[in-house]
């Protein structure tokens, strides 16, 4: 009888990172709770003062906020990435795996932040492209309250669950597309006159990074 090595890769890594996001969300209750509060409330109030336009990834509150994102998205794409193109049980996903996928993804939000910043400064439209940063970090930001959600569904619950993770990425889709449609109606005024440029900039900041992003993942 020939003995089969088996080998065995623990999900305990989930658990753990679940837990230190859940804590980062407690430390940053704790540093404003005033502003947290108000931040949570954000979809029903409009009130953007959660982010703060100037500096807006720099102080300590949007920072933490930041990492949230990015750690909690990182793990619905390694879920789906590995249901998809591998058709493996969730805890596979590796460890190694989920810290090239965060750092991927911090880094390609942080560089197109930057870009945005430099052409803001080349046409001279900084206060325009400050707000506009300061409404999109915001609504990423809590995007965090859906995808946490759907990551412990997925990791204790709803076990390899496609639908889950196809559902979870169709609304952080669909919160970007409200996002987009909620700052054309609070700045159509300045985004008719300035139309031809809106586009071009959603073509090739908005859309395009994420269509070369998808590219790159897939393959």
């Amino acid at each position: 009888m020939d003995f089969i090595e088996r080998t065995y890769t623990s999900n305990d890594w989930i658990s753990f990172v679940l837990l230190f996001i859940l804590t980062v969300l407690v430390i940053i209750k704790l540093l404003n709770r005033e502003q947290f509060l108000v931040f949570v409330q954000l979809p029903f109030t409009g009130r953007f003062s959660g982010i703060t336009p100037k500096n807006s990834l720099a102080n300590v509150f949007n920072g933490l906020f930041f990492l949230v994102h990015v750690l909690s998205m990182a793990l619905l794409v390694g879920f789906f990435i590995r249901l998809t193109y591998q058709n493996q049980e969730p805890q596979l996903l590796s460890f190694t795996k989920y810290i090239q996928i965060a750092v991927a993804y911090s880094v390609f939000l942080l560089g197109k932040y930057l870009i945005e910043k430099i052409v803001a400064s080349i046409f001279n439209v900084e206060h325009l492209i400050d707000q506009y940063l300061y409404y999109k970090i915001s609504f990423k930001s809590y995007l965090s309250f859906i995808v946490i959600p759907v990551c412990i569904l997925f990791t204790y619950t709803f076990t390899g669950s496609y639908i889950l993770i196809v559902i979870g990425l169709g609304i952080v889709g669909l919160f970007n597309l409200l996002f987009l449609i909620n700052y054309f109606i609070k700045n159509q005024e300045v985004i008719l006159v300035n139309w031809l440029y809106f586009i071009l900039y959603l073509c090739a900041l908005e859309i395009g990074p994420y269509v070369i992003l998808y590219k790159l993942i897939v393959h």
